[in-house]
């Protein structure tokens, strides 16, 4: 949901988008894994189901670079 804080994925914690970022890509398509949230003042653990990410053109894969580079600063 918008607002939702990321703060652990598959066990492992995350403080920082690049820490979201490879935890997630270390997940292999089709198994399934618990990522916890904060939302509000609680934390939930969801279960979610790991999908392959679908290809990017040149310029959406460029944008995207750019804003993890502009996120990481």
């Amino acid at each position: 949901r918008p607002g939702d804080v990321v703060v652990k994925v598959a066990g492992a914690r995350v403080i920082n988008t690049s820490q979201l970022l490879n935890a997630v890509a270390a997940l292999k398509p089709g198994l399934q894994a618990q990522v916890e949230v904060q939302r509000s003042d609680k934390i939930l653990t969801l279960d979610v189901m790991v999908v392959q990410r679908p290809k990017l053109s040149r310029a959406a894969a460029e944008q995207q670079a750019q804003q993890q580079e502009d996120d990481a600063q």
